[in-house]
C-alpha cells in the first residue's frame, strides 16, 4: 500500500519513475523482502533532472569562455553573429534567454557575438576637389592616406573605389587632375 509520496529532482532517474521506498520505523522486510499485508511503503518519486539555471557573465565573454560557461551547467549553445558599433568582433553582445533564466538540462541558450563594426560604403566623391573630397571621407568614417595630385585638383578616382564596403578607418587615396 502506497504511503507518503515525495517528489525529488534526479539527474539519472526518469520523471515519474520510483527513485526510493521506505517503510515505516518498525516495520522490516522478512528474509524473502516481503512486509506485512497492508504496510505503507513511502516512495520518492523522481521528477527528471533539475533544471539549469542560464549564467551570469555570458555578455561581454568571449564565444569560447560563453560556450564554456553554459556547457559547464549542461545547457547547449546556439550561435549567431552580428554587427556592432560597441562590442568587439568575437564577443558576446547578448545571451537569450538571459542570465537567471532556468531551463531544461540540454536546452539551447541563443549566443549572440559580435562581428565587429558593419563596414561601410566609400562614398563617390569624384568632380569634388581633393580637399573637400578628404573632408568628406573622413566624416563618413575613414582616414585619407594622401592625395596624388593637387588637393585643389579635381578627384578622378578613390583606391579603394567609390561604393565598396570597407571597415570604419581604412584609409582612401585620392586621385585629382593637376
Amino acid at each position: 500500500m502506497v504511503g507518503a509520496r515525495s517528489v525529488e529532482h534526479h539527474e539519472e532517474v526518469p520523471d515519474g519513475s520510483v527513485i526510493s521506498a521506505g517503510l515505516p520505523q518498525g516495520v522490516a522486510q522478512d528474509p524473502t523482502g516481503r512486509v506485512p499485508k497492508g504496510t505503507e511503503v513511502s516512495l520518492v518519486v523522481s521528477s527528471g533532472p533539475a533544471p539549469r539555471v542560464v549564467p551570469d557573465g555570458l555578455a561581454g565573454a568571449t564565444r569560447e569562455g560563453a560556450e564554456a560557461s553554459l556547457g559547464s551547467v549542461q545547457l547547449a549553445a546556439d550561435v549567431v553573429e552580428e554587427h556592432s558599433e560597441t562590442v568587439p568582433a568575437g564577443i558576446v553582445v547578448r545571451a537569450e534567454p538571459g542570465a537567471g533564466t532556468q531551463l531544461e538540462r540540454g536546452a539551447t541558450v541563443r549566443l549572440v557575438v559580435s562581428k565587429g563594426p558593419a563596414p561601410i560604403e566609400v562614398p563617390d566623391v569624384r568632380w569634388h576637389s581633393g580637399a573637400v573630397a578628404a573632408q568628406t571621407l573622413e566624416e563618413h568614417g575613414f582616414t585619407v592616406s594622401g592625395i596624388e595630385g593637387s588637393p585643389s585638383g579635381m578627384v578622378l578616382a578613390t583606391d579603394p573605389v567609390a561604393g565598396e564596403l570597407h571597415p570604419r578607418g581604412t584609409a582612401v587615396r585620392i586621385f585629382t587632375r593637376n
